[in-house]
């Protein structure tokens, strides 16, 4: 629970996100967890790069416990890898994990049992400090029944020692010279300020809500010209277009920092409190209604983003810059630059996961079932030749 709470690598973890059949409610959800490598493949792909990954791997592990004055720090970083692994066997395939159908799995708290029978849930909450939930989604319910067994089957000095390597490798991300990362990723809203302050205008804000707006008309047109669609679902499709929420540049309101407590000289201790700030923000979100006004990332960073409980395209300030934007230059030399930025964000509103949302931002399906075969055969022309 209290490792949950500051992010460090554990079977699985427990956050809050939009409910997908309820956008204006939030949900608490679990996802599949407790790899240090990338993801499950790192694990069992044969290639000789990946057998040269895991061996390093290892010794990085057996490495970093001796820094941190581990004895048997060899043989620790081997059972820790075996455990891992056996974790990683049980992962959900992260190509799976993108049918967000299946990953809405609503239990009861009290039903956990039913899944991990000998896992003490309640405790676990409570030290995360998420007391009184009636519900939570478990996104990967194969792999959570599988803890159950991983956990009873696997000594509780090896869990001791892998929790002993996951803080140890979480603190040690703060020895590095990341300040700049370090401000962005915990105060990042207050730089945001500072930053558009200085490099980001209102004309340009109105400017690039213009050509966003201009890239939804265009979307509109190519959808009443598919000739593969039925009316009826081209009207649903339109109707999403329309109900797209348009965000540029930075947050109407911005974020209040002024509880969390920084301390100069105390990098680690304000890594902790700056984590367990954000943490308990999220958890203070559950029961209330959703926040349509929050952003997922800060105006200093390059990139855009759709959310589909929101039915929302986001793109901060930094990203509306040359070579992606520019007010001085023509549009057509901004179409051609921000503009298949916009488009290819308005695209994931109605690609594989997006589709399955509406305007609302609510998980359901409005296609008719020949359009929704046909939209998957043409999908599967694309998976083909990516292949």
């Amino acid at each position: 629970g209290v490792a949950n709470k500051y992010g460090n690598i554990i079977p699985f973890q427990i956050g809050v996100i939009e409910d997908f059949k309820d956008p204006t409610q939030y949900m608490l959800f679990t996802w599949q967890g407790g790899l240090g490598l990338p993801d499950r493949e790192y694990y069992f792909l044969e290639d000789s790069k990946s057998k040269e990954i895991r061996s390093k791997y290892v010794t990085h592990i057996a490495k970093m416990l001796e820094l941190g004055n581990v004895e048997n720090s060899t043989k620790l970083a081997s059972e820790i890898m075996d455990l891992e692994t056996l974790m990683a066997s049980n992962h959900m395939k992260k190509e799976l994990t993108r049918d967000y159908g299946k990953l809405y799995n609503k239990y009861a708290i009290k039903d956990l049992n039913k899944l991990m029978p000998d896992f003490d849930w309640d405790s676990m909450l409570k030290s995360a400090g998420i007391p009184n939930q009636k519900n939570i989604t478990i996104t990967q319910v194969e792999y959570i029944k599988s803890l159950n067994t991983i956990i009873k089957k696997t000594p509780l000095e090896t869990w001791k020692n892998y929790l002993q390597w996951s803080t140890i490798n979480r603190a040690a991300s703060s020895l590095r010279r990341r300040g700049v990362q370090a401000v962005n990723s915990n105060l990042g809203e207050i730089v945001g300020k500072v930053y558009v302050e200085k490099h980001f205008s209102p004309e340009s804000k109105e400017h690039v809500t213009i050509l966003v707006k201009n890239l939804l008309k265009a979307y509109e047109e190519s959808i009443k010209k598919l000739d593969w669609m039925s009316p009826e679902t081209k009207k649903q499709a339109l109707e999403k277009v329309s109900k797209f929420t348009i965000k540029v540049g930075y947050p109407d309101k911005w974020r209040d920092y002024s509880k969390l407590k920084v301390i100069k000289g105390d990098l680690y201790g304000n890594i902790q409190r700056a984590t367990e700030f954000e943490y308990n923000r999220q958890i203070n979100k559950l029961g209330k209604p959703v926040d349509r006004t929050e952003w997922g990332m800060t105006p200093q960073t390059v990139n855009a983003y759709y959310n589909p409980t929101q039915n929302e395209i986001v793109f901060p300030a930094a990203i509306l810059q040359a070579p992606f934007f520019d007010s001085n230059v023509e549009d057509a030399v901004n179409y051609g630059g921000i503009g298949a930025v916009i488009g290819h964000e308005i695209g994931h509103g109605f690609d594989d996961q997006g589709s399955t949302f509406d305007g609302e931002g609510m998980m359901r399906n409005w296609w008719t079932a020949k359009d929704l075969a046909a939209f998957k055969l043409r999908t599967k022309a694309l998976v083909a030749q990516y292949n």
